[in-house]
């Protein structure tokens, strides 16, 4: 894996201060007016060797901090190593050696420049307001943005579905009405239909009654025709 440790100014010497950032698995540590480094972590410690530059902890004016330096030399005593580490900027070896708790990681070779005055800027309060608490508000205030518009589409899609509602509501109560009419519009012709087949059988059986009747008398009239018929052959039937 690799992090990133910032480090001297220009070339390699006594690291100036111990402010840093843990992103996404880097390690970014402040140097000021310095460059950056990319450091790859270590799994075999026994694989360093002189001249190596690396990253460690060590002790500057009762204080823990981190360093970058090169290794002039390696010690061996009862079987633990350490590691005698220098500036390339200094004379002199550094006070403490180094030893493998201490170790972050070596420095790959890769180094961007500049990189420390962006960070320097960064400490500053106006760095910090324009580049941390602007950029910041900013998100949240379109995410505010963002949230306000899906309320109010929300809201929007909502008022839509209830007057569909009521049109809905509007177009069933028209449609039963219209049904109701229908309905009633043909009971009443059914009645008027009914009413005029009764008077049309009422007229027939009339008819019939009266066709009947006429029979009826027409019988009579011959049965009496016949009647005074045989009364007078009777009549003649005597006289002789």
């Amino acid at each position: 894996p690799l992090f990133v440790v910032g480090v001297i100014p220009a070339a390699l010497g006594i690291l100036c201060g111990s402010f840093f950032w843990l992103i996404m698995g880097l390690v970014m540590i402040l140097a000021a007016g310095g460059d950056m480094i990319i450091v790859k972590e270590i799994d075999d410690l026994y694989s360093l060797q002189k001249d190596d530059v690396i990253t460690f902890y060590t002790i500057v004016d009762g204080s823990r901090i981190i360093n970058t330096h090169r290794i002039v030399e390696i010690k061996e005593e009862g079987g633990s190593r350490s590691y005698i580490t220098r500036g390339d900027n200094n004379s002199v070896d550094d006070n403490l050696p180094v030893g493998a708790s201490d170790i972050i990681g070596r420095w790959t070779g890769t180094k961007l420049g500049g990189i420390g005055g962006f960070f320097d800027y960064l400490q500053t309060k106006t760095g910090f307001f324009v580049c941390v608490i602007i950029p910041i508000a900013l998100f949240f205030i379109f995410e505010l943005y963002k949230f306000i518009m899906t309320l109010l589409e929300a809201k929007k899609e909502a008022a839509g579905e209830e007057q569909l509602d009521e049109e809905e509501i509007k177009r069933r109560a028209v449609e039963e009405y219209l049904a109701k009419q229908a309905a009633e519009k043909e009971a009443a012709e059914g009645t008027a239909e009914a009413a005029e087949s009764a008077a049309e059988a009422a007229s027939d059986a009339a008819e019939s009654v009266a066709e009947a009747a006429g029979d009826a008398a027409e019988a009579a009239g011959d049965a009496a025709e016949a009647a005074a018929e045989t009364a007078e052959a009777a009549e003649d039937s005597t006289a002789e």
